[in-house]
C-alpha cells in the first residue's frame, strides 16, 4: 500500500486465494497513508480456480467486493468453499454451486489457469 501511495495511485485491490487474510494489515496501512496525505481506497477482493466439468476448462475467478454487503457475501462464499473442501486442501481449488450475489464484481482474471 505504500509503495501505491509513493506511485500516486488512488485505489489498489487486494486479493488472497481463497481468503480474505492479508486484509487487517492492508486496511491499517491504507489508514495510515491517508493520515499521511495519500489517501488510497482498498478494494477487498478472493480468487478463485473453478473446476471445469466435462470439455470446460479450469479457469480462475477473481471477485471483488463493491461495498461492506458484498464483503459479507465475499466472506460467505470463501466459508462456502472452504466447507465443502476435505481438511487440508486449498479451498480455491473447491467447487461451490453458490453463485455471488450482486454486490460482487466479477471480472475475468487476465490469464486463464
Amino acid at each position: 500500500m505504500a509503495r501505491a501511495a509513493q506511485l500516486g495511485y488512488t485505489a489498489m485491490a487486494l486479493t488472497d486465494e481463497c481468503s480474505v487474510a492479508g486484509v487487517v494489515r492492508a486496511h491499517e496501512e491504507a489508514k495510515r497513508q491517508n493520515e499521511a496525505g495519500s489517501p488510497i481506497q482498498l478494494i477487498i477482493g478472493s480468487s478463485f480456480d473453478v473446476q471445469g466439468e466435462g470439455d470446460t476448462p479450469a479457469c480462475r475467478l477473481v471477485l471483488l467486493a463493491r461495498h461492506r454487503e458484498g464483503y459479507g457475501d465475499l466472506c460467505e462464499l470463501i466459508s462456502l468453499a472452504r466447507l465443502r473442501c476435505a481438511k487440508g486442501s486449498t479451498g480455491s481449488r473447491c467447487a461451490t454451486s453458490t453463485a455471488p450475489k450482486a454486490p460482487c464484481a466479477v471480472r475475468p482474471a487476465a490469464t486463464p489457469c
